[in-house]
């Protein structure tokens, strides 16, 4: 039997993989699954360069919340997608 824990964050990434879809320009805001778990956000600033960052915390007795950022530099050359 699978455990009552384990069930909800699998529905959560079955609800979530339904309606996923990815952006190239403007401002975004997702959620961190996992250990830690939180909410990301992701801010264009040209065709190529993004700015990126989260804030997670942890369900798993840890007191702990944990903070990043990141510069993207795209190269959309890299691989092709349709």
């Amino acid at each position: 039997m699978i455990k009552k824990t384990l069930l909800s964050p699998l529905f959560l990434v079955y609800l979530f993989c339904n309606f996923a879809e990815a952006q190239d320009r403007g401002f975004g805001l997702g959620i961190v699954a996992g250990e830690p778990t939180g909410i990301s956000l992701k801010n264009w600033q040209r065709r190529n360069i993004a700015l990126d960052g989260a804030l997670a915390w942890s369900f798993a007795g840890h007191d702990f919340i944990q903070l990043h950022g990141d510069y993207l530099s795209h190269n959309f050359s890299l691989l092709k997608v349709e």
